[in-house]
């Protein structure tokens, strides 16, 4: 089965170096895809294409994910609390409570 189309052939023709050059990554990144098989390629992609560039950007360590969950469930608990007290914390012991769950 052939996959090229016959515009893809004509502009290998045209540039042979072209298709030495794209295929390998277009193959590694096709491969990385079907191993992860995220929900949302586009992303993975991006990634991939800014790490072969060299200005990707590094994931965050173990952690940082720990700290990140650990400021999600205390964002959580002030919204709850925030949701108790009207929207507000007015009062002293409100504003306690507050800094208490921070």
């Amino acid at each position: 089965m052939d996959i090229h189309s016959a515009s893809d052939k004509k502009i290998f023709a045209i540039n042979p170096d072209l298709q030495k050059q794209v295929s390998p990554i277009l193959t590694n990144m096709v491969s990385m895809l079907l191993k992860k098989k995220p929900q949302d390629p586009v992303p993975h992609i991006v990634q991939f294409l800014e790490e072969l560039q060299g200005t990707a950007t590094p994931g965050l360590t173990q952690e940082e994910i720990a700290e990140l969950t650990s400021l999600r469930g205390k964002h959580e608990k002030l919204k709850a609390m925030m949701s108790k007290v009207g929207g507000a914390a007015s009062s002293g012991a409100e504003q306690q409570a507050v800094q208490k769950a921070a």
